[in-house]
C-alpha cells in the first residue's frame, strides 16, 4: 500500500459527497486509478451511501466524525466490509435518520474498538460500559453478509466471489457478524465455509449482534 493512501483515504468520503475543490478531486481520481484498496473503499463507499439513501431520509454524519473513523481504519491496516458495518443496522426496515446516525456510529465504535485494542476478561465482565455482551455459542449456517444485504435492497445483484464477506444466519433466523479476534481473524475472507452449517463459540454482543470467536465448527 502507497504511503499516502491514509492521506487519500481520508479525501473519499469528501470526493463522493463533492465537497472537495477541483484540485483535490483530481489528485483523488488519479490516485483511485493506481492503488487498488483505496479504490474498493471508495466503491463499498459509494454502496452504502446508495444504501443509505434507498433505506433513511438523506443526511450525513459531521466531516470530523467521519474523517475520525476513516483514519481509525486505515491506521490499522483492516477495513470492514461496508455490509459489517450496517448489516445490524436496518434489520431490513426503514428507521429515522436520526436513529440511522446513532447507529452508525455505535456500529463503527465496536468495529473500530475492536481494531484497537481486542476484549480482555476485564472487558468482558465490565457492567459499567452499557453494552450488553456473554460468553455463549449459536448454530446457524456461514453466508455472505453483503449478499445477504442486498439482496434485501439491490435488485438483481450479483456479488463478485472473490469478495464475499462471511456472517452467521442462526437457526432463529438473526444476523451475527464475525469480530475480529485471534481465532476469527480468517473466517469473513475464507469462502469455504459460506454455506455451511457451523456451531459458533465466543462473545456475544447481544444488543448489536456481533460475535467475537472463540471457537468454530463446521457440521
Amino acid at each position: 500500500m502507497k504511503k499516502d493512501c491514509t492521506y487519500f483515504g481520508s479525501l473519499i468520503t469528501g470526493y463522493v459527497d463533492g465537497e472537495l475543490d477541483d484540485k483535490k478531486v483530481l489528485a483523488v481520481r488519479a490516485h483511485l486509478k493506481d492503488c487498488k484498496r483505496c479504490n474498493e473503499s471508495y466503491l463499498d463507499e459509494v454502496k452504502l451511501k446508495n444504501v443509505l439513501k434507498e433505506r433513511v431520509l438523506k443526511t450525513r454524519a459531521p466531516g470530523y466524525l467521519r474523517n475520525r473513523i476513516r483514519r481509525q481504519i486505515f491506521r490499522y491496516g483492516e477495513r470492514p466490509s461496508f455490509a459489517e458495518l450496517i448489516q445490524s443496522l436496518f434489520a431490513y426496515r426503514p428507521i429515522h435518520s436520526t436513529l440511522a446516525l446513532a447507529a452508525i456510529a455505535i456500529v463503527v465504535f465496536f468495529s473500530t474498538y475492536e481494531l484497537v485494542q481486542p476484549l480482555s476478561p476485564h472487558t468482558r465482565q465490565a457492567s459499567t460500559t452499557g453494552v450488553s455482551l456473554k460468553s455463549g455459542q449459536l448454530h446457524g449456517e456461514i453466508i455472505c453478509l453483503d449478499c445477504e444485504l442486498l439482496s434485501h435492497t439491490t435488485e438483481g445483484f450479483v456479488h463478485d466471489p472473490k469478495t464475499h464477506h462471511a456472517g452467521l444466519q442462526a437457526d432463529d433466523g438473526s444476523i451475527w457478524t464475525f469480530m475480529h479476534s485471534p481465532a476469527g481473524e480468517n473466517i469473513p475472507a475464507n469462502r469455504n465455509y459460506l454455506k455451511k452449517k457451523a456451531v459458533v463459540s465466543g462473545i456475544l454482543f447481544t444488543n448489536a449482534h456481533y460475535i467475537q470467536v472463540e471457537e468454530l465448527k463446521l457440521l
